[in-house]
């Protein structure tokens, strides 16, 4: 008998050779974890016959998912059933060829409710309008598995006549996650986001605050919109990432805050920063009595989305252009950093990397003491 490993190569070679050609797939995935370690050199081999001896031999009646039905019935009757019974005739089997055609608007419904549960209620409004953009291109009804590379690559440029090369970006991260997910749930073959290059994302748009613009706008006598400001000007978060913050997110013996998005469930969206002693008296004035809720707009039953323009028109109210958003905090604040290593700021400003040595190795390799350096000499007077 063949060893475990040359079976499972000849069974490899075989799908490779035969059954993209015939069914448009690399493989059969057929679950052996319900067998023995000692069994599955035979099961394998079984597995081979079958598909040489059957599902070939009848190609008319087959295609990769009455297939697949096919190998795990006559697998489970190699298995399980007492020998000498006779394998299931595929006439009575009563096998249906798959003809569910599941469109985009089906497509995204099944996701938008998966990532509800996930996500903030600022990202999936978000989720929403990049929805929106797909099913205005391609059109409610579209058959996803009848997109193709091509398909995607006009959608691309449709997008970038009217977008912001970022918004794109995010557009299409949003595309490839919903191609995705339908892989998992084996409702799509190939995903053809995957092969979409990203546009060069330039911040020439996002203009930084000057010195005296933050000054002003750090004058606020509004408590809660100050510390909103100060939040950024002097850590770096993003709008998301203040609102969100918790009254237990700050540790005043540890000098820290700790940024804690509910959008995931990974450490992606997670950062601890060092408290700019500016920031000393705003939080601990915010904070009183409280022990937990929100740090900025505890009392005030809002949406993050409504609430963020409130904040930028009262921005624009100051610095009276429009191009100045919240966003320009971080702007100005990379600018007060730029002195120091390019890997230690990306990581300050909780950047993603596309370097595979950083984003697995480096990512939290910037000591505490070097981090509240580098928030310490912050400064716009």
């Amino acid at each position: 008998m063949k060893s475990n490993t040359k079976v499972v190569k000849d069974f490899r070679k075989l799908i490779k050779k035969d059954l993209k050609e015939h069914f448009e797939c690399t493989q059969f995935k057929i679950s052996l974890n319900f067998v023995e370690d000692k069994h599955i050199p035979l099961c394998k081999r079984y597995l081979n016959t079958i598909v040489e001896d059957q599902i070939f031999r009848n190609p008319q009646k087959f295609d990769k998912y009455n297939a697949h039905q096919y190998l795990e019935q006559c697998l489970s009757k190699f298995v399980f059933d007492l020998y000498g019974l006779e394998l299931p005739k595929i006439e009575d089997m009563n096998l249906k060829k798959k003809n569910e055609v599941i469109t985009l608007e089906k497509a995204i419904t099944m996701y938008l409710s998966k990532q509800k549960e996930k996500v903030s209620e600022g990202t999936f409004n978000g989720y929403n309008s990049k929805a929106n953009h797909l099913t205005s291109f391609f059109g409610k009804d579209k058959d996803v598995e009848s997109i193709r590379s091509l398909d995607i690559e006009k959608y691309q440029e449709e997008l970038s006549s009217k977008l912001s090369n970022n918004v794109v970006n995010n557009t299409m991260s949003f595309g490839s996650g919903l191609f995705k997910y339908l892989q998992s749930r084996e409702l799509l073959e190939k995903n053809v986001f995957t092969l979409i290059e990203y546009k060069e994302v330039i911040d020439a748009d996002k203009e930084s605050f000057s010195n005296s613009e933050v000054v002003k706008l750090l004058n606020n006598d509004d408590l809660d919109l100050r510390l909103m400001y100060k939040l950024s000007a002097y850590c770096g978060f993003r709008i998301g990432e203040a609102m969100n913050l918790k009254v237990e997110n700050i540790d005043f013996k540890e000098n820290s805050i700790r940024s804690v998005l509910k959008d995931t469930k990974t450490k992606k969206h997670t950062r601890t920063s060092p408290i700019h002693p500016s920031l000393i008296d705003d939080l601990k004035s915010i904070i009183g009595n409280r022990k937990k809720g929100n740090l900025v707009y505890d009392s005030i039953k809002i949406t993050q989305k409504s609430q963020q323009g409130k904040i930028n028109r009262s921005i624009n109210s100051l610095v009276n252009n429009s191009k100045k958003t919240f966003h320009s905090f971080r702007s100005a604040f990379a600018s007060k950093i730029d002195n120091y290593d390019l890997k230690d700021i990306k990581i300050l400003l909780g950047h993603k990397h596309k370097d595979i040595t950083v984003k697995a190795y480096l990512k939290n390799n910037i000591n505490w003491s070097k981090k509240t350096e580098m928030i310490n000499q912050i400064s716009y007077q």
